[in-house]
């Protein structure tokens, strides 16, 4: 009877790949890490646009921005009114009854 050869990779085929493996990651790895410090930049200028707005909106609501003492937590908790007298003393006016020239009195 012949011998039956085994099936399996030589060491020469397993070195091989080995190598194509290796040269491929020292390709592929610099330009995958540099991508990572472009996402964390673009992540903070994001972050620092979502701070900005939300001050602007935190003017609008209470016509002043946050205090020092208030800190950005002011940003993500809702004011009590005895911090702000500044909103105390603007007070809508009354609605009132638009007339058109012309014609009768109507009441909108």
């Amino acid at each position: 009877m012949g011998k039956t050869r085994q099936g399996g990779f030589t060491l020469i085929e397993i070195m091989v790949v080995v190598i194509i493996l290796g040269i491929l990651a020292a390709i592929v790895a610099p330009n995958v890490i540099g991508r990572i410090d472009d996402a964390q930049i673009a992540r903070v200028q994001q972050d620092l646009r979502g701070i900005e707005n939300a001050l602007k909106f935190y003017r609008l609501d209470n016509f002043a921005y946050p205090t020092s003492e208030q800190g950005l937590q002011a940003l993500v908790t809702k004011p009590k009114r005895s911090e702000y007298p500044q909103l105390e003393k603007r007070r809508l006016p009354r609605p009132a009854a638009k007339r058109i020239p012309g014609a009768r009195s109507i009441s909108i």
